[in-house]
């Protein structure tokens, strides 16, 4: 069994959102899939394989998801 840890390490941000068929765009913005969007409000950041959601609707609360927490909700 991995560890989240080593999960984290090995699954990139990059490859979590091609697998659900998101991709963000040239300003690295997609609309969440976390809540109704009209404009792109979830910044990606790749560097640091996190997003966050600039919504008061979402569901995430204000919080940066890493990959983990990207596929939890």
């Amino acid at each position: 069994m991995m560890e989240i840890a080593a999960i984290k390490q090995q699954l990139t941000l990059s490859q979590v959102l091609s697998y659900y068929g998101l991709k963000p765009d040239k300003h690295l913005r997609l609309h969440c899939p976390f809540h109704d969007d009209k404009t792109p409000s979830l910044q990606v950041y790749y560097k640091t394989h996190s997003c966050y959601c600039f919504s008061s609707n979402c569901k995430t609360h204000g919080k940066p998801l890493d990959v983990i927490d990207f596929v939890m909700y």
